[in-house]
């Protein structure tokens, strides 16, 4: 069985030059999908690839887009 990296969200976030808080609301909001955030009990880690995969097709836009209504 091969193992899988996984990296933890403040690795992710010095990566991709997203904000730690930023990036943390992605995953809780849904925006990050089940394939890259991956949760371990309440620890939170990233698939690095499949991140990366997401990030060049494009990623998900916010609901509603920049108009966003507020919650």
């Amino acid at each position: 069985m091969s193992q899988i990296e996984l990296e933890s969200v403040s690795s992710s976030s010095k990566r991709t030059g997203i904000p730690i808080d930023r990036f943390y609301n992605l995953v809780r909001e849904g925006i990050l999908p089940p394939g890259v955030v991956v949760r371990l009990g309440r620890q939170i880690r990233i698939h690095p690839g499949r991140l990366d995969q997401f990030i060049e097709g494009g990623g998900k836009a916010l609901p509603g887009g920049w108009r966003r209504e507020a919650r």
